[in-house]
């Protein structure tokens, strides 16, 4: 019978260099080469082996027909299977070592199998059998000796760290060879990165923790894993010791953001796959993060409170007159470049205005409200406009009185205004509504006859007016507290 052509094999795609990170190529080529692997590399493999597994059956096949030389031909026959045994399991590009040996670049000598398809200026990985994607050695064959079996490799990157004496030596056109699959990790508290998280997704699902690392060293060169904070908690990354970070001792991770860390056997160094988005709700400091351009966000200043009703009008002989709403905040987008950011900036919080006291003297007002705070984000404030678009704040609405309806609150982009009050009289015991915001918090609505202003919504929103009083010496309604601030920043990658 005619023996079949081996079939051919695709060549490998060259994994990712250290330098394609720069280039914006590495994700890229990562994803080239392990599609290939799991794609293509093994169904050709398997492929090459039964073809040569075929070849020695057919050879068996003839060797029983054959009429002379029966016994060389049996021979030959059994050489074959046992030749196609050895490709499905450790073709010529493969091979195994029990030397002992212990990771780290430069020269390395080591023991395999003979006569292995191996020749001088090849690029091989040494992976460790039982961890081979935390512990492995890249590097180009000096020498092969195929009668005796002894290895030369030039190590030129390591992975993970320590002596083994079970490698699985193969062809490679680039270190890592041993990681082309990529592991979740969750976790809400910190367990210090080691050598085995290599090419591992470490997804930060919750908590407010420093994430350690372990010395770069015992990383190793070429080292990296991917780190995502999916939670709402700040995570600081904290290198080990005095190490260093993207050339800083530490910073946060906020909300929302993802890296890829990398490590050269020294320091770490990140690369930003998606930005974060954090909102302080109350006054802080904004630690600032690399690998940003630009950072965006919005702030809203603090709503106006609404004032308080006023007393029993003994004049007419009606309910007091409910108090007016609340202005609402200002609030207002920003863009601003990272170069004009400290490495910490000061995040102010305005707080809503207070309500206006209640009262019971007979014809006297309520008391005034009081005025929303303003809020900052560093160099940025409701008060400037240098950095973006301001939204105009919003009145609130009146409140009621003698033959005067109360009013409701004025929509906005910013912080809604606050409705008026309600008051007796000939116009009952309505309220006005509070004003509604696209971007900001709501107004609150007025307070019935003696009762009190509905506060105004977070982001702004003014306070509703008191409810005026019903009766001689009864108290009227307070006005209700504007709501406060906010800050919300992203970065811009």
């Amino acid at each position: 019978m005619a023996i079949t052509p081996v079939p051919a094999m695709t060549d490998t795609p060259p994994f990712p260099a250290l330098a394609d990170r720069a280039a914006g190529t590495y994700n890229a080529k990562a994803y080239a080469f392990g599609s290939h692997m799991s794609d293509t590399f093994n169904s050709e493999l398997v492929a090459v082996a039964t073809n040569v597994q075929g070849n020695a059956a057919d050879a068996a096949a003839s060797a029983t027909t054959a009429t002379t030389k029966a016994s060389e031909a049996t021979s030959s026959a059994s050489n074959a299977a046992s030749s196609a045994a050895s490709a499905l399991t450790a073709p010529g590009t493969s091979a195994t070592s029990a030397t002992s040996l212990l990771i780290g670049t430069g020269s390395k000598s080591l023991i395999i199998q003979t006569s292995k398809a191996y020749s001088v200026g090849q690029s091989v990985v040494i992976a460790d059998s039982a961890s081979p994607s935390a512990n492995w050695m890249w590097g180009q064959i000096t020498s092969y000796d195929a009668g005796t079996g002894a290895l030369v490799v030039n190590v030129k990157e390591a992975g993970g760290s320590g002596t083994y004496g079970s490698w699985a030596v193969s062809l490679s056109s680039s270190p890592g060879l041993a990681a082309p699959r990529i592991v979740r990790s969750p976790r809400a508290s910190n367990t210090m990165l080691g050598a085995s998280d290599q090419a591992t997704l470490i997804d930060i699902t919750g908590g407010t923790f420093s994430q350690t690392f372990a010395a770069a060293a015992v990383l190793g060169n070429g080292w990296c894993c991917w780190l995502r904070n999916s939670g709402t908690g700040d995570i600081t990354l904290d290198p080990n010791g005095a190490e260093l970070i993207d050339g800083l001792s530490s910073y946060i991770m906020y909300p929302g953001e993802a890296r890829l860390i990398q490590c050269n056997g020294t320091t770490l160094t990140s690369m930003v796959i998606s930005p974060f988005n954090k909102t302080f709700t109350v006054s802080s400091n904004f630690i600032k993060p690399p690998g940003y351009t630009d950072f965006g966000g919005v702030t809203w200043n603090g709503g106006r409170g609404g004032s308080g009703g006023s007393g029993y009008n003994t004049t007419n002989g009606f309910p007091g007159s409910g108090g007016s709403g609340g202005t609402g905040g200002e609030g207002g987008w920003f863009t601003i470049g990272a170069s004009k950011l400290g490495a910490s900036s000061t995040v102010t919080i305005g707080a809503g205005g207070s309500g206006g006291t209640a009262t019971n003297i007979a014809n006297a007002a309520g008391g005034a409200e009081g005025a929303g705070g303003t809020t900052s984000f560093g160099p940025i404030s409701l008060a400037i406009d240098d950095y973006g678009p301001w939204f105009a704040r919003k009145n609130g609405g009146n409140g009621s009185s003698i033959g005067s309806p109360p009013t409701a609150g004025v929509a906005a982009r910013g912080g809604g205004g606050g409705g008026g009050g309600g008051a007796g009289g000939n116009q009952g015991n309505t309220v006005g509504a509070g004003g509604t915001s696209i971007t900001g918090g709501n107004g609150g609505s007025g307070g019935a006859q003696n009762t009190t202003g509905v506060a105004g919504a977070a982001r702004g929103g003014g306070g509703g007016g008191g409810g005026g009083a019903s009766a001689d010496g009864t108290m009227s309604g307070p006005g209700g507290p504007g709501g406060r601030g906010e800050v919300c920043v992203w970065g811009i990658a």
